[in-house]
Parts: C-alpha cells; sequence; structure tokens
C-alpha cells in the first residue's frame, strides 16, 4: 500500500464503483477471475476523484466455458508449482475464492470474494491472510481458516456494518455471500 490504509468512507465508494464494472462485466456473461489492488486503478476527471476503474480482463472466463474437471485441494496446498499448469486455477492466491482455488465451477460471486480482499487490503493495508512462507498456506487459509476481525486492524472509523458486510462477501460458501455485484454495491453504499 504505498499510503497506508485508507479511510472507511473511500473503500466503500471505491468498492461500490467497482461492483458496477463487475455487474456490467457479469451481465456480459464473464467472469474476471484476478480481481487485485494492481487491477482497481483509481482516475481523476475535472474535480472528480477517485473513479473507480476495473482493468485487466486477461484471463476473463465466460458462462459457457467448463471447468468441471475438479483440482485435487492437497496438489494445490503442498505443489503451488504447477497451478498454472492445471489451467483450472489462475488467479493470484492472497484474492482468490475458495471454489476457485479447488477448480470448482465458478460464477460472479467469486469475483466478489476477490473484491473483498481487495477492501480489506485498501483498510488494513495487509492481507486477509497474510503471505508468510508457501503460497499454499496462503490458498489452505482463504480455504479452511475463519476471516479475522477487521474492526481490530482498521484505524479511525468502522462502521458495524462494513464488518458485516465484509464477512458475508468473505464467506466461504459462496451462497452465503451477497448474490452479485449489484447486491453488494446497494449494501455498501446503505451504510449510514
Amino acid at each position: 500500500v504505498r499510503y497506508g490504509a485508507q479511510p472507511a468512507s473511500r473503500v466503500i465508494e471505491i468498492v461500490a464503483q467497482a461492483c458496477q464494472s463487475l455487474a456490467e462485466a457479469h451481465d456480459a456473461g464473464l467472469y474476471h477471475r484476478d480481481i487485485k489492488p494492481p487491477n482497481l486503478f483509481l482516475c481523476r476527471a475535472a474535480d472528480e476523484v477517485d473513479i473507480t476503474k476495473l482493468l485487466d480482463f486477461g484471463i476473463v472466463q465466460t458462462m459457457q466455458q467448463d471447468t468441471s474437471e475438479r483440482v485435487d485441494p492437497d496438489k494445490v496446498i503442498d505443489d503451488t508449482s504447477k497451478l498454472t499448469q492445471l489451467g483450472a486455477m489462475l488467479g493470484t492466491p492472497g484474492f482468490m475464492a475458495p471454489e476457485q482455488i479447488l477448480g470448482m465451477q465458478i460464477d460472479g460471486r467469486a469475483d466478489l470474494y476477490a473484491l473483498g480482499c481487495c477492501a480489506w487490503w485498501l483498510l488494513t493495508g495487509t492481507e486477509v491472510f497474510p503471505r508468510d512462507g508457501a503460497e499454499g498456506k496462503v490458498l489452505h487459509r482463504h480455504i479452511n481458516e475463519e476471516v479475522p476481525t477487521l474492526a481490530d486492524k482498521v484505524r479511525g472509523w468502522m462502521p458495524p456494518e462494513l464488518e458485516r458486510i465484509m464477512r458475508s462477501v468473505l464467506a466461504k460458501e459462496p451462497d452465503d455471500r451477497p448474490a452479485d455485484a449489484r447486491v453488494l454495491a446497494a449494501q455498501l453504499r446503505a451504510i449510514p
């Protein structure tokens, strides 16, 4: 984080705008699969700042692509040197949903999980599960470990509604996450 952790009010607006881009992509049948902080680009137009653009759709997946070949979770955790060779698991380890790591069928909620990881990074200056060794460890944590409490890691204003939203967007099960990007954006914009 170049400028350190950002205020919650700013992060809420950045993520809500990113949701608009995701909603448009998902409506077109595209899943990004590599949402991470460098792919959230903040722009300025005259006096308007923090116009958020979602970049790098380089490993996009269409809804029609078959990803039914499941990856063995033990191989993912024990042998990260073959991640890109497997083909089913592309993305950035600290920002991947559990179902994406496991090579399961994904939908837009995997992108929401990654966006939640970005929000965490913006709020705290750290990843949800810090990388302290092999990449397999961080992948294992995204699949199995409970998400830490966010409020303890955020300086300044941290509304309880944001903690609740972050817990839901970072849920292990896709069905426990917001239904889509528009729902997540509405939840964020409803924070008083």
